[in-house]
């Protein structure tokens, strides 16, 4: 780069961008095209795939260390023109460009502190540099502050007449003090284009006031404190970018440099006119005064008759406006209107050009000094400004100049309904107001396009003065991408207020989401304990979970039911929602009300841009994507590019219905292998509404990802992107389904001591997990298709830690049999940990522990446990369904009856009562049992009657092997107390349910158990 003088530009650079295919395809973005026919449906989108897929135009990939380098070098480039700019007189810069530069390079590569440094060095060599730095959000600011100075760089953070006094972190929003006393009555003078300054702080004595004017606070006060001048670096927000403010000029600034996202800065927003304002609020003319009708050149009766005209044009207008078109809209059944609308009934641009000079007739310049009171001057204020003034006055602007260049579609002026109201909507954005400065632009998701819109100077300047920067992660990171699903807002909240069933839905969707914060913040590394016992190092590496706002909310009770039953509670009249009020009950996000005690920590898009608190988690888990409507993308691309001849190509609603749905194409995610997966992408069909798209819903995601600072990551960061939009740049190592997150069975087992291998005692020791062995089945069976994602992780992250326990205990007979589980130890002798936790676990029962190994072989460790000689058999854990038995027969062939023996070593009868079979091992929660006292019996042999046996025959069979051990040799059995009581308990369920006694119970038992017995004993000894 070098300086270059204005008089080499060619004019035709200036005249505006043309945003084609070929041109958008040009840049680093990639684009999409119209491909509707006229009745708004889509019949083909190649072109649109082509141009998302194909890069029209590559960037090496850098590694952190290169890109350090090269944002190095393009700095020092630029701070030799900047010196050679700023060496220059007054008089002389104004014949040379001002040295600009837009640097777009990933978050976290390091382009802040290189900017610092840069800074620095110029201020080592201009001592009285004055540098403006914008930043997004004062917080943002306070942060670069505390680097600047540690850099020891001079730096100050300056703050708006409305924004709050700094150190007041802790006070109330509502109490906090502002900068300036006057800050509201500020707001409306500068609302009036007058000088602030002048009017409220300090006037200077004049003829009409000798003794001058102060402002009783001026002296104290916080913002006139800030105006002295100062050497260094001022760091203040990015509304000063469209901003008139006095202490910002190219002789007072001498370098601006712009970090972060600016774009949605320039664009006005809730710009919207009523239609029935155009007529309620109309009848007020121009103020006939000296100011809108100077006597200098005209007599007294030319300047009123001049008045009369304006009048008279005015009224004719807006009643023309508002009785036969404003409502054409409405009438046609569409949400736009069209330049044919104006001009056919007589409003060209020559006409509202017009009626937006006569608006501003309607303001009065008020007589107000610095020393009035201010009661005073709000009683001036509300003399001079017309509320509705500058709203009209915009209107008639912005009809003006798209009559000049439009013949279809308007742009600036829009049509909607909101609550059963009509609007006009207003498009437009606002102008730069820092101008011949230098300038630097400094962003993550910087598009060039935008960039030359809102910042002319970059036409005028070459190529080079744009620079992209692309750089691949460090080794230490990890990426999974979910494919399935894109993850929309309402899978989490529902739109539908007033249905509680679908509030209970997201809630539930909800409250999974939250289940899984917890099992990838176990999954990547951290204990199972208490999250409010970890020390700093721990809470620092808590994984960040970011979502849409509106589930931050619920998870913080500021959501709209919150705010509701709050408003109830305080004014004591029952709301109409309070049949949503028990949600709050079973919203496990509350927890983060106490935040120390979540394992995870949350935020929400739209707050996370450039902070740096998040940089030691151990993961960033980003939900869902930031994607607005349709109406509100294409309405955000009007406002910037309303002034742009070449028309913006609309998606259409299908016929028959209001909604608009974004077209959907095949876009690839990139794995690290060279592998690809397709997936449904939603793009728009015109180029500068996808740009718009991308810059909110894309740069989120990437601002996002890089809140672990990915780049120059010097230990293990998983990054777990939950929606399948395709980020660029981004290659992935892993692809899951959405559901694969969730927390498993496995890891809830696991932190309550053991997850077990084995069905019986899963269902022994987690009754509300597995109710039934054929639950626990089921759910090995699920496990087959689904990936237990939280569980891989722990796998890597944790591995260290997990143990498989083979140990012996009783099955529901009171056999011993051995069996495999896992359990986590962290800390301690892993014997001891072990041993504890199984009694525990297995309160009362008997149990002994075989052997203790490493779940993975691949973790080399000293033995830690002694071992059996003889080897440990793996259990195998595909059993077949347990023996039901709901009928009073007992024919077996002895060919089932061999299979049964071989496959189940221990086998269950289960009946059909499911309220009994449910409560399996229900007495391992009983405290205190007394296990030494045992009941013993024998069961006698009986002959049931033809007539008995008929009326049994369709009777299931009481499962008496689950609370007794039988012994064949002896036809004896035994029985604890505490298996009694159920028993007993069960049996009166039993009896009641179907229509039984106990002498029933006994013949269809005695009957069942000793026939199949002996067949079992004749098989045993034919095998022996």
């Amino acid at each position: 780069m070098a300086l270059r003088l204005k008089s080499l530009i060619s004019n035709d650079k200036t005249d505006g961008l043309k945003f084609s295919l070929k041109s958008f395809e040009n840049d680093s973005e990639k684009n999409c095209v119209d491909n509707c026919d006229n009745s708004g449906r889509y019949h083909q989108l190649e072109t649109v795939n082509r141009g998302l897929n194909e890069t029209v135009k590559s960037f090496e990939t850098l590694s952190g260390n290169e890109a350090n380098d090269k944002i190095a070098s393009i700095l020092n480039a630029y701070a030799v023109d900047f010196a050679q700019f700023n060496s220059l007189s007054q008089d002389e810069k104004a014949d040379f460009i001002p040295p600009s530069l837009a640097l777009k390079a990933p978050a976290g590569v390091g382009k802040t502190v290189h900017i610092l440094d840069m800074a620095r060095d110029l201020m080592d060599k201009f001592p009285t540099l004055k540098i403006l730095y914008l930043v997004p959000y004062l917080s943002l600011g306070e942060e670069l502050h505390e680097k600047a100075q540690g850099l020891g760089l001079p730096s100050r953070v300056f703050r708006g007449r409305s924004q709050d006094m700094a150190g007041q972190g802790d006070i109330p929003e509502c109490e906090r003090f502002k900068m300036c006393s006057r800050w509201k009555e500020a707001e409306k003078i500068s609302s009036l284009s007058l000088d602030v300054k002048s009017h409220l702080c300090k006037r200077v004595p004049s003829a009409k006031n000798p003794e001058g004017s102060e402002c009783p606070h001026f002296a104290e006060c916080p913002y006139i404190q800030q105006l002295k001048e100062f050497s260094g670096l001022t760091i203040a927000s990015h509304q000063y970018l469209t901003l008139k403010a006095e202490w910002i000029s190219e002789e007072k600034i001498d370098l601006v440099i712009i970090d972060e996202s600016f774009w949605q800065t320039f664009i006005r927003k809730n710009a919207d006119i009523a239609l029935d304002d155009f007529n309620r609020k109309r009848d007020r003319f121009p103020h006939y005064d000296e100011i809108n009708y100077p006597s200098k050149d005209m007599t007294e009766d030319q300047r009123f008759q001049l008045y009369i005209d304006d009048c008279d044009f005015f009224r004719t207008y807006n009643y023309r406006l508002a009785e036969k078109i404003l409502f054409i809209p409405a009438m046609q059944n569409r949400n736009f209107y069209l330049a044919s609308d104006f001009i056919e009934n007589g409003i060209t641009a020559e006409i509202a050009d017009a009626m937006y000079k006569i608006e501003y007739k309607r303001l009065v310049k008020p007589a107000i000094i610095p020393g009035m009171d201010d009661a005073e001057i709000n009683e001036k204020l509300e003399n001079a400004i017309e509320s509705d003034v500058f709203s009209f006055a915009r209107f008639w602007k912005n009809l003006s100049l798209e009559l000049k260049i439009r013949e279809g579609r308007l742009h600036s002026v829009g049509f909607n309904t909101k609550d059963k109201t009509y609007y006009v909507e207003l498009n437009s954005h606002k102008d730069l107001k820092i101008k011949n400065i230098p300038v630097i632009l400094i962003d993550a998701d910087l598009d060039a396009n935008i960039t030359k819109k809102l910042f002319p100077v970059f036409n005028d300047l070459p190529d080079d003065a744009i620079q992209t920067l692309q750089v691949h992660n460090s080794d230490f990171v990890k990426i999974t991408q979910v494919v399935d699903k894109a993850i929309t807002k309402s899978t989490f909240v529902s739109f539908s207020q007033k249905s509680l069933a679908r509030q209970e839905k997201s809630q539930n969707s909800r409250n999974l989401l939250f289940k899984a914060g917890q099992a990838i913040a176990f999954g990547t590394g951290l204990p199972l304990s208490n999250p409010t016992t970890w020390n700093s190092v721990q809470n620092r590496q808590k994984p960040l979970m970011i979502v849409n706002k509106e589930i931050s909310d619920f998870w913080h009770g500021t959501d709209f039911y919150s705010k509701k039953k709050m408003e109830q509670e305080l004014t004591g009249f029952n709301s109409e929602w309070s049949n949503f009020f028990n949600l709050y009950r079973t919203e496990e996000g509350l927890a983060f009300k106490n935040p120390d005690a979540v394992p995870f920590k949350v935020a929400h898009y739209g707050s996370i841009r450039g902070k740096d608190e998040w940089k030691d988690a151990n993961s960033i888990i980003v939900v869902g994507r930031n994607e607005p409507t349709v109406d509100a993308i294409e309405r955000m691309a009007c406002a910037l590019f309303y002034d742009d001849a070449e028309n913006i190509q609309f998606i259409e609603a299908e016929e028959g219905k209001q909604s608009k749905y974004f077209p959907k194409i095949k876009k690839s995610i990139v794995h690290r292998n060279g592998n690809t997966t397709e997936v449904d992408y939603s793009c728009h069909i015109d180029a500068r509404c996808q740009m718009v798209l991308m810059q909110i819903r894309e740069a989120e995601l990437t601002q996002a990802i890089a809140r672990g600072r990915p780049i120059h990551r010097n230990r293990p960061l998983e990054i777990i992107v939950a929606t399948n939009i395709p980020v660029q740049g981004m290659v992935v190592d892993r692809v899951i389904n959405y559901d694969d997150l969730y927390q498993s069975r496995d890891l809830f087992t696991l932190k309550q001591g053991m997850n077990p291998f084995n069905a019986n005692d899963a269902v022994r020791l987690f009754k509300g997990v597995y109710n039934t062995v054929d639950a626990f089945k089921k759910v090995q069976k699920r496990k087959e298709k689904n990936f237990d994602f939280p569980m891989f992780l722990a796998g890597i992250y944790q591995k260290e830690h997990l143990y498989n326990v083979v140990y012996r205990t009783e099955d529901m007979t009171d056999r011993m049999n051995d069996r495999v589980g896992q359990v986590f130890v962290k800390g301690g002798r892993v014997q001891d940990t072990v041993e504890q936790t199984f009694k525990k676990l297995f309160k009362k029962v008997d149990f002994e522990i075989l052997d203790i190994k490493k779940s993975y072989d691949d973790v080399n460790a000293s033995e830690l446990v002694e071992t059996k000689e003889e080897p440990v058999v793996e259990v195998e854990e595909v059993t077949p369904a347990p023996v039901r038995v709901s009928k009073f027969t007992f024919e077996k062939t002895t060919a089932e009856l061999l299979k049964l023996m071989k496959l189940r070593p221990e086998p269950v009868v289960q009946n059909d009562n499911e309220e009994v079979d449910n409560r399996l091992y229900d007495e391992m929660d009983i405290e205190n049992e007394e296990e030494d006292f045992v009941f013993e019996g024998q069961d006698v042999i009986r002959t049931i009657p033809y007539d008995d046996k008929v009326r049994l025959a369709n009777k299931p069979v009481f499962p008496f092997g689950k609370y007794r051990a039988y012994e064949p040799s002896s036809m004896k059995w035994k029985m604890t107390r505490t298996k009694k009581a159920r028993m007993d308990s069960d049996l009166s369920v039993f009896m009641r349910e179907n229509d039984v006694t106990l002498d029933d119970i006994q013949m269809i038992w005695s009957n069942f158990y000793h026939t199949q017995l002996a067949e079992l004993i004749k098989i045993k000894d034919l095998v022996a």
